[in-house]
């Protein structure tokens, strides 16, 4: 009745299973429900970008935590078989591992609630820094025409506006700093703007 799913590079948190389970038994107006990210990855010792990573995910998704989700995650999420399939399951059109949940949520959206419980988590096994941009890169490419279709960021996750906002500013930071080698700017004016863009882009509101 209900369908579960995982990615293979999780690690379910105990009692996350039980929660979900009681989660459907209790609540049979529950179409969908998305699970979170815990604070710590699944490998901290590959070092500072799968702890960062883990820190902003769990801030994204469990302290917003949306009464309702925009999109369906896979990575956890759970979903009541008679809407997957009435929702038409995932676009294969999409290559490989990319933005397909993103897609789906959007058209489930339209048939039930896809709810979001922080207790239900996740540790996450996070790539290193130059294969986790490359996936970053490639996810972002594909999910640009679903915003423009819908002229709308989702409400929790790494595609919300202030997390674009930050990659923005995370991104122009070291373009200054030729001007701060030239001491056309301070120093700590750089270190400034690129504090600003990561704290926008873990816990800014929108």
């Amino acid at each position: 009745e209900v369908l579960l799913f995982l990615d293979a590079d999780t690690i379910l948190e105990p009692g996350s299973l039980r929660r979900v389970y009681e989660r459907f038994r209790t609540e049979p107006n529950l179409g969908a429900l998305n699970g979170g990210g815990a604070i710590d990855p699944a490998n901290p010792e590959e070092g500072f970008t799968p702890k960062y990573r883990a820190m902003v995910d769990h801030i994204q998704q469990n302290r917003r935590a949306p009464e309702a989700c925009t999109f369906f995650t896979p990575r956890l999420g759970a979903v009541r078989k008679k809407f997957f399939d009435a929702c038409g399951r995932f676009d294969p059109a999409f290559p490989g591992a990319s933005v397909e949940e993103y897609e789906f949520g959007h058209r489930l959206a339209k048939l039930c609630v896809i709810g979001f419980d922080p207790a239900i988590n996740v540790m996450h096994h996070y790539q290193k820094f130059r294969k986790n941009c490359r996936n970053y890169y490639s996810r972002v490419r594909f999910w640009m025409p679903l915003f423009w279709r819908r002229r709308k960021f989702e409400n929790f996750g790494a595609t919300t506006g202030s997390y674009g906002v930050g990659t923005v500013f995370g991104a122009l930071a070291p373009f200054l700093l030729p001007f701060v080698c030239a001491g056309a700017a301070s120093p700590f004016f750089l270190i400034a703007f690129t504090a600003y863009g990561l704290l926008t882009a873990a816990f800014g509101a929108a």
